[in-house]
């Protein structure tokens, strides 16, 4: 049986530059069933499993995090964000977070929390945590590319 690494195990200093399939591996081992890394355009760079969000998915949570933080939550507020023809709602937290742009989402006992950086978004799902458990891992990925210049 395989053993899942611990937080601190995760993000370890390597010489290795890590790939962009790395980032949605280890949200896969925080609990999150679906992980997309994406540009800001919306454009995916890696996701788990592949093609988990539509192209129209993508876009429209790289829309939502393109704006200043009334507007995202304004448009966030009013429609939420369908992650493969799911709808999550928006709940309280959207808006600005260590100076980046979050979403967060629930839907019944799931969760989704999409974060953006300089350079990319981070998104996750988990199927069975709050929005604050899955916003936490997924800041943690962030802050990770943050470092590398993401």
């Amino acid at each position: 049986i395989p053993v899942l690494p611990n937080q601190s195990q995760l993000f370890e200093p390597d010489p290795t530059p890590m790939s962009w399939t790395d980032y949605t591996d280890s949200l896969a081992a925080y609990g999150c069933s679906k992980a997309v890394l994406m540009g800001l355009d919306g454009t995916v760079w890696a996701s788990k499993p592949d093609g988990c969000m539509g192209a129209e998915e993508c876009v429209a949570l790289a829309g939502l995090l393109g704006h200043d933080e009334k507007t995202l939550q304004d448009a966030a507020f009013a429609s939420g964000l369908k992650v493969g023809g799911e709808k999550y709602v928006a709940v309280n937290g959207t808006g600005e977070m260590d100076g980046n742009l979050a979403f967060l989402g629930k839907k019944g006992s799931g969760s989704c929390a999409g974060v953006k950086s300089t350079q990319c978004i981070v998104f996750g799902v988990c199927d069975d945590k709050s929005p604050p458990e899955t916003l936490s891992a997924v800041q943690t990925h962030v802050t990770q590319l943050a470092g590398a210049g993401y």
